[in-house]
């Protein structure tokens, strides 16, 4: 964990303060451009909206551009269109800009994070995903803050990743889950600490956790599937329900989200049946917990055990939203259930611990 005064002269992160815009005399070389997904209406003028706060003035804040992504959905709408449309624009000004800051919806933006960091391969440049639960049209948004603190992480070339910033923390994206709608701070990672948090005037940066540079180009993947069926056990559940899901869908993936480390019901095998006829049909079967701080582990009940030997895998200590964005990213790359099943019992962006993985 490293330390660094916020208002330090020097070039890494903890030295870089508060953003100016283009044109307005930048005293950083950096450039960032912030996304507008327009996810509420008060945010239709994004750049307005941020020339306003002082903060974004502050001596060694970056010049910034806003680009206002066309109106697409609210943020609980926001899916797969709006994850192209972001991931393009980084795609087109990738070399124009230091990094990246895209201003989104709470509720969701932990899926489009996610996504992100499966869709942009060898990823160089920080994109940090911010927003706010106040509005910012009013005088005690979070927003100023929160855009302010992805800015700065926006400058640190050391960051080479898809990141969630809000209430002083940063997070690596796809580790992380929105946890409360009241709190202003909604996000936790459960599994995985923050890679930055902010402490009075110095950011302790934990870069042990960061990912390394990449050696490639930027590959952008767009191509997500959309035929991943989840179903949440509940108890007595009538495992009847589930079958004739499985059996009216397309799906190629089931994501069953259990109890506790993996535990389903047991009464007559229903479960363990309907798991088995999934997986004879040809359909991967991904055991998650409901947990929210919670992980997989199917060998510790004999339940877990028995959906082992069915050919049902465990998601180890993904979240569920990661489990079904990764699917997701894995199945829209073409690949058949056996390599889909051995990528995602693997760690590709930082989104697992394998060894935390239950597997065959």
């Amino acid at each position: 964990m490293i330390g660094s005064d916020v208002a330090d002269g020097g070039g890494n992160l903890a030295s870089q303060s508060p953003v100016v815009p283009e044109g307005d005399g930048p005293s950083s070389s950096s450039r960032i451009l912030v996304i507008n997904t327009r996810s509420s209406h008060y945010d239709d003028d994004f750049q307005q909206v941020l020339l306003q706060f002082d903060e974004l003035k502050m001596p060694g804040m970056p010049a910034f551009h806003v680009q206002n992504l066309p109106r697409l959905n609210m943020s609980a709408d926001q899916g797969h269109r709006t994850w192209t449309a972001i991931a393009e624009v980084i795609e087109k000004e990738y070399d124009n800009y230091t990094g990246f800051v895209v201003q989104h919806g709470t509720d969701t933006m932990v899926y489009t994070a996610t996504a992100l960091s499966f869709m942009l391969e060898n990823l160089g440049k920080p994109v940090m995903f911010t927003g706010s639960l106040i509005p910012s049209n009013l005088v005690q948004t979070d927003l100023k803050r929160n855009i302010t603190l992805a800015m700065l992480f926006a400058q640190n070339k050391d960051i080479c990743e898809v990141c969630i910033v809000f209430a002083e923390r940063l997070f690596r994206g796809n580790r992380t889950l929105k946890s409360s709608r009241h709190n202003l701070q909604p996000f936790a990672s459960p599994h995985f600490q923050p890679l930055a948090i902010l402490k009075g005037n110095r950011v302790m940066v934990n870069d042990q956790l960061l990912l390394h540079a990449p050696r490639g180009r930027l590959r952008v993947h767009t191509d997500m599937s959309s035929i991943i069926l989840t179903i949440k056990l509940i108890p007595g559940m009538e495992p009847k329900m589930a079958q004739r899901l499985a059996s009216a869908t397309k799906a190629k993936a089931i994501v069953l989200c259990a109890f506790g480390t993996g535990n389903v019901p047991s009464r007559r095998g229903a479960i363990l049946n309907f798991t088995k006829n999934c997986v004879d049909r040809g359909l991967l079967v991904v055991v998650c917990t409901q947990n929210r701080y919670g992980s997989v582990d199917l060998s510790s009940y004999e339940t877990g055990r028995q959906l082992i030997s069915t050919g049902a895998v465990g998601a180890g200590d993904m979240t569920v939203e990661t489990t079904i964005v990764k699917l997701k990213y894995l199945f829209g790359r073409g690949l058949d259930v056996p390599s889909v099943r051995t990528m995602l019992v693997s760690n590709i962006r930082g989104e697992t611990n394998p060894s935390k993985l239950s597997h065959l």
